[in-house]
């Protein structure tokens, strides 16, 4: 039964829908085939003749690329529809739609099965489209969901560090369409947050975390090797998700950033407090100081006066002698309580720290020669004057030298050197003694902190000497490794 049997439409509707129509036998091959489509295919009619279906036009449903499949469908269960599509001879696909009846003969057995197709590859490219429009937003809301959720754990400080970074790196693998093939990590620092399988994933793609542009660590995604995970290990990262990947980091970033602005704040309030009690405690020595300096005067004058009497039995006049050293020495203590306190006013005037070195050297050398340590001066003969209190510098100088001396119980060289810089002077002492270790380094000129025996010092020179050069708008650096001495710099403006 041929197209013209079938009326004298049929052609003519084929004509108008630019269609094509076929006739299978009942094995499902094609005994007659008419096309009408705008776009030419690859075959003639006459190569399509005695070909099965499928062969020509292939199938858009996996399950149906058998002929003898298709011919089941059509024949046993009455299939009507059928999706197709077929290159044409410029190299594009065409889809084609079929529409099957079946043609029973007076014995009502069918006898052949008339096939009309129709191109709706118009169709099936916007619906294919829109399907992929609908996986972009469908992405899209899954990436702006765990952005949105990641911004407000970044700005909720009612958690612990660690339990938001954890909570950050369990939601970013949300955000993707197989989460469970994917593992996240966030490294900072020394620390690790991921999830179970990262370590052995694959195909990773992360973004710095950077702060003022310090690398401070990474964000991290990779796709899991086991299970489902498997045709990820390929997997290209979209627009959406680096988008998210750089999120994370910022977020993580500013997380970071708030834990170190609240350790600093911490720092901050305990300076505050420690300052406040040291302002306390240096108008309580004030006070103090004051009130000893009249009995020590009479003491230290009477003791003096005593030790002139002649025929004093010898051991009198040691004990005498005794006296008048504790005296002078409780003196000392007592002058760098009240420079600590700022109880005593500096003077402004032109000093020359070569000639202030010189001045004490001959004082240093006895002391230095009883405790076996050799001075070595390197001055520079050009050295400018400075504007300042002789007698403030004078402390900073014995203070440094004493410290130096109280380094080395050994012996060793001490090293007094001066040098011009641009636009400072800088002296430097330096010992070959014990050094100081890292954990005191940071202390060592804070009021009261020493590390000698109670009647070996008071913990009170260096952080005068940090006070008088500060108050001469200079600057005090040590450098000391321990058993390799020190080297303390004083740098003070011309």
């Amino acid at each position: 039964m041929h197209i013209e049997n079938l009326g004298k439409d049929y052609p003519m509707t084929v004509k108008i829908i630019q269609g094509v129509y076929t006739e299978l036998d009942l094995d499902g091959v094609i005994v007659v085939f008419d096309s009408y489509l705008e776009h030419p295919i690859g075959y003639t009619p006459d190569e399509i003749r005695g070909k099965y279906l499928p062969d020509v036009f292939v199938s858009m449903e996996v399950e149906e690329k058998s002929p003898i499949t298709l011919q089941n469908q059509i024949l046993k269960n009455g299939k009507q529809n059928y999706l197709s599509k077929i290159q044409t001879e410029a190299g594009e696909f065409r889809y084609i739609e079929w529409r099957f009846k079946r043609v029973r003969d007076s014995n009502r057995k069918v006898h052949v099965i008339l096939g009309v197709g129709q191109d709706v590859s118009f169709r099936v490219t916007n619906e294919e489209k829109l399907h992929q429009r609908h996986l972009n937003l469908t992405e899209k809301i899954r990436i702006l969901t765990c952005m949105y959720r990641i911004a407000q754990m970044a700005v909720d400080d009612s958690h612990s560090f660690d339990t938001t970074l954890q909570a950050i790196v369990d939601l970013i693998p949300q955000a993707f369409d197989c989460p469970e093939s994917v593992a996240a990590s966030i490294r900072f620092d020394k620390n690790s947050y991921q999830t179970p399988g990262f370590d052995s994933s694959q195909n990773r793609y992360g973004k710095d975390i950077v702060i003022k542009e310090d690398l401070k660590g990474r964000v991290e995604i990779g796709c899991k090797e086991n299970g489902k995970a498997i045709p990820y290990t390929k997997k290209v990262y979209s627009a959406e998700e680096i988008k998210l990947m750089e999120s994370a980091a910022r977020k993580v970033a500013y997380i970071i950033e708030r834990k170190e602005a609240n350790e600093k704040k911490k720092v901050l309030e305990e300076q505050l407090r420690h300052a406040d009690r040291l302002a306390t405690i240096g108008q309580l020595a004030a006070g103090i100081a004051h009130e000893l300096n009249n009995p020590l005067g009479d003491i230290l004058g009477f003791a003096q006066l005593a030790s002139n009497y002649p025929d004093l039995p010898e051991q009198v006049y040691q004990d005498l002698v005794k006296i008048v050293k504790s005296t002078l020495y409780a003196r000392e203590v007592i002058k760098k309580v009240l420079f600590f306190s700022r109880q005593t006013l500096p003077r402004e005037a032109k000093a020359n720290l070569n000639r202030l070195i010189e001045d004490w050297v001959d004082f240093f050398e006895f002391r230095c020669a009883q405790n076996n340590i050799e001075i070595v001066l390197e001055m520079d003969e050009n050295l400018p004057s400075v504007t300042g209190d002789p007698a403030q510098l004078n402390q900073v100088l014995i203070n440094l030298v004493v410290n130096a001396i109280h380094a080395m119980p050994e012996g060793g060289i001490l090293t007094i050197k001066t040098t011009v810089k641009q636009g400072s002077i800088a002296m430097l002492v330096q010992d070959t003694g014990q050094g100081i270790s890292e954990d005191i380094k940071d202390n060592i000129f804070l009021p009261f902190f020493t590390t000698k025996e109670v009647d070996k010092g008071t913990g009170l020179g260096l952080s005068v000497v940090y006070g008088i050069v500060n108050e001469h708008g200079g600057t005090v650096r040590v450098d000391s490794q321990t058993g390799s001495g020190s080297i303390f710099e004083v740098e003070l403006p011309i």
